[in-house]
């Protein structure tokens, strides 16, 4: 039986190298691995043993953990030895041995990962040419916070290292320790989630996402874990009364994991995954797939009108029983459920009905068309936001504290229109990102100050230790600093949980506020506290500030898509 969440009366409350025609295998680690060396081209394995010929060989020098991502290109460079060991100077020129799944410069300056997984490359100079591998991984992202639900008060993050931390309130046992909430209620400070064992730390992860009652976790290898509730199976795995600790989400067949995802997102009932060749896989419940929920298993999302399947995609956003897909041209599509905003969170233009059950676009309130200019989007508690090419922010669906930023309130947008600027006139501009939590919103300016708008009952906002803005604010305004003065600066990415905020700083210190509810702000100590203004979140040992640093590590912090 579907079991929707509801908020609670609480508002207020290597260098790697290959041989010619053998490729080596992955790297491990948690996107900051690799090793390094040299091997032979050639059919053997390089060495004059057994009466092998030496031949020529190639490193990658760069990126130097021999590591690509999706979507986004990285600077390359390449070494190339002949068979003597000799380095061959003067310019290189490189071939990818299949442009589906990896392109490379013809001058082998920059390479960019199309599929996940090890890719080759043929480099030659010099008369002579062997081939290299660079393994394709999903884009790392640092923050899982989630604006789903009102039980999110609880917050995960990715560590260069592979890891990942949580802390906040334990319940279905989102903080994937193995433990029920009756055994574990809490956690003050960031604690590693564990493996399927539950005897060592969960590694190899690239980015998580934090539901309503279940995590997503990906790894750089395109696999999916998922732990917690799963009253609606949204673990995507057979896991009767749930799981507190990892295991991996099975893909259409019923018995196999899931491969080759590059994104991944989870709200309610409702958990979806971008497989790398643009399709969208969903499960649980409001699939916008054919056929009666809820679906145990992952499957592809069906196509508008719901004849074939969604195509094209480049990004995905879980809200509240609904979700969201970022397709290529720059439109979005959106589907699944509204309960009280009479379908304004799909902003397709009308009041229809509760359920959408195929995917339908975001249509423009200006033009009626549907928006085409999208680069990155973000889905909440019934309303949705995404950030357009000119560095504005469109917003649509409900409007019951002021979250769509047109000084208004209860005046549903069921189309997409620009939030306003602070003072009113005007659209706020000069935006990086966009994120939208439990009834408000957060936007990064590309300057590195952050603005809020919306409700403000558990400090949200960000407004300052005086709560300036009451409980709401209809237009955006700035977030203020650590200690409540002046304004927040210098922040690299931004996430919403359903009534926290978070944000990365520019020198990988991760800052909270808002809804202080089961330590749910890593202060420390057991705390209900809410707080106004923003805090850095401590490390595990509870010593100093957690530092998610070196930024260089995260490829695309601001998400963007397109």
């Amino acid at each position: 039986m579907l079991a929707i969440h509801r908020p609670s009366l609480r508002l207020y409350a290597g260098i790697l190298t290959l041989a010619a025609l053998v490729p080596l295998g992955g790297c491990g680690g948690g996107g900051g691995g690799g090793s390094s060396g040299s091997s032979s081209g050639g059919s053997g394995a390089g060495s004059s043993s057994g009466g092998t010929s030496p031949a020529p060989t190639v490193s990658v020098v760069t990126p130097a953990n021999g590591k690509a991502f999706w979507g986004k290109g990285v600077s390359a460079q390449f070494a190339l030895k002949d068979a003597s060991g000799n380095a061959v100077t003067g310019a290189l020129s490189c071939v990818s041995d299949d442009a589906s799944t990896l392109t490379v410069a013809a001058d082998c300056s920059s390479v960019t990962g199309k599929r996940v997984g090890q890719q080759t490359i043929t480099v030659s100079g010099g008369g002579v040419s062997a081939k290299a591998t660079i393994k394709v991984i999903p884009q790392p992202q640092p923050i899982g916070a989630r604006g789903a639900d009102s039980n999110s008060y609880y917050n995960l993050v990715v560590t260069p290292d592979g890891r990942v931390l949580a802390w906040g309130w334990n319940q279905y046992s989102v903080l994937g320790q193995g433990q029920s909430l009756a055994a574990l209620d809490h956690l003050s400070l960031p604690a590693a989630v564990k493996d399927a064992t539950g005897n060592v730390t969960l590694t190899g992860v690239v980015a998580v996402s934090a539901g309503a009652e279940s995590v997503l976790a990906l790894t750089e290898d395109g696999e999916v874990y998922s732990w917690g509730g799963n009253t609606n199976h949204q673990l995507g795995r057979t896991a009767v009364n749930g799981d507190g600790l990892p295991g991996k989400v099975i893909g259409p067949d019923g018995v196999t994991p899931l491969e080759h995802v590059v994104a991944i997102s989870v709200g309610d009932g409702n958990a979806i995954a971008l497989i790398d060749d643009g399709t969208v896989y969903s499960w649980g419940y409001f699939t916008g797939r054919s056929g009666s929920d809820p679906k145990v298993f992952a499957g592809p999302v069906d196509a508008v009108g719901g004849s074939g399947y969604l195509t094209g995609a480049v990004a995905i956003s879980a809200g509240w029983n609904w979700s969201a897909a970022l397709l290529a041209d720059g439109r979005v599509v959106t589907w699944g459920y509204s309960f009280s905003a009479k379908g304004a969170n799909f902003g397709q233009g009308a009041i229809i009905a509760n359920t959408v059950a195929s995917p339908g676009y975001v249509t423009s309130g200006s033009t009626g068309q549907p928006v085409n200019d999208a680069v990155s989007i973000s889905a909440g508690y019934n309303f949705g936001l995404a950030l357009s090419s000119a560095g504005t922010a469109y917003v649509w669906g409900e409007d019951d504290f002021g979250q769509t930023g047109q000084n208004t309130a209860y005046v549903n947008a069921y189309s997409a229109v620009s939030v306003k600027a602070p003072g009113g006139t005007g659209s706020l501009s000069g935006l990086s990102m966009v994120a939208a939590g439990g009834r408000y919103a957060l936007a990064l300016g590309s300057g590195g100050q952050v603005f809020s708008w919306g409700i403000n009952h558990d400090g949200q906002l960000g407004d300052g230790v005086d709560n300036p803005r009451g409980q709401e604010s209809h237009l955006p305004a700035p977030v203020v600093a650590l200690g409540g003065i002046n304004q927040l600066g210098n922040i690299a990415a931004i996430a919403t949980g359903y009534g926290q905020s978070l944000a990365l700083a520019g020198d990988g210190s991760l800052l909270i506020w808002g809804d202080g509810i089961k330590s749910n702000l890593g202060q420390g100590v057991t705390s209900d506290t809410d707080s106004f203004v923003p805090l850095a979140v401590k490390n595990e040992s509870g010593t100093g500030a957690l530092n998610l640093g070196p930024m260089t590590y995260w490829p695309n912090p601001t998400q963007r898509a397109r």
